[in-house]
């Protein structure tokens, strides 16, 4: 593993820290509901946030209800939330929405979740729909290979029959399949992000990202554009198809012991 090390010229400077959610702040779980970050990964969080210098964010693909269902303990503290791979953006602090998708997804949203129900995906075993209002989740991760594939091709199915492929795409995850809005993902998500702290700092801060998974993948590459811009790729193996990435921790113990 390569270690986490700032720049000497960066290593002073105020600090934009980003993370990822799953598998990165708090381990993958088979069921997607219970991925509670420890009690100890908390009140480390929160120690983080109120850091004179530095700004956290978590950034993932649930939706900001999901992340504050996980977070209700931080509510109040100075962490901003991107949540929707970058499709809304909550200030933890005052409670405010900076950044929300069009309710025109809605309606998309919801056929294409009836249909799935209508063929009865989520009775096969192991599938879990994850309905987050403008985008869907379809979860495998306790399915048999026969069921989870029924299940995602129902799912693509769905995507053609409703003619939905000019507006959402399909989008891989740790054993789950997303239709997303196309117009989120963490790297533009992440630059919205860094545009509205514009004027927080008195000197350009260094921007670190933590991500596990493949839709992490944008906003290693948004990271990397800027020039004091490091990102930090959490797993054992670094994907080859992988963009390129200043550090890699093993796991989420690694990302907690870095902090």
């Amino acid at each position: 593993m390569m270690p986490l090390s700032l720049d000497d010229t960066l290593s002073n400077r105020p600090l934009i820290l980003m993370s990822d959610y799953d598998g990165t702040l708090t381990p993958i779980t088979a069921d997607y509901t219970k991925a509670q970050i420890s009690d100890e990964g908390l009140t480390l969080l929160r120690q983080v946030a109120n850091t004179p210098g530095i700004q956290l964010a978590i950034v993932s693909g649930r939706s900001v209800p999901s992340l504050l269902h996980f977070l209700r303990s931080l509510v109040g503290e100075p962490i901003y939330l991107v949540g929707l791979h970058g499709g809304e953006i909550y200030n933890m602090q005052n409670g405010q929405y900076l950044l929300q998708p069009s309710p025109s997804y809605i309606g998309s949203v919801q056929k294409l979740k009836d249909d799935l129900i209508d063929a009865k995906v989520d009775a096969l075993p192991g599938i879990m729909i994850e309905d987050k209002v403008y985008s869907l989740g379809l979860h495998y991760r306790k399915a048999s290979e026969l069921d989870a594939e029924l299940a995602l091709n129902q799912l693509k199915k769905g995507m053609h029959m409703l003619s939905l492929a000019s507006e959402f795409t399909l989008r891989p995850g740790k054993q789950l399949l997303e239709a997303v809005p196309k117009a989120f993902n963490k790297g533009t998500g992440i630059d919205r992000l860094i545009d509205l702290l514009k004027g927080h700092f008195e000197t350009t801060p260094a921007k670190i990202y933590y991500g596990d998974d493949i839709t992490d993948f944008d906003a290693f590459r948004a990271i990397k554009k800027y020039p004091e811009g490091y990102a930090v790729y959490v797993g054992p193996v670094l994907p080859p198809s992988a963009p390129a990435v200043d550090c890699c921790l093993k796991d989420v113990q690694a990302v907690y012991d870095s902090l």
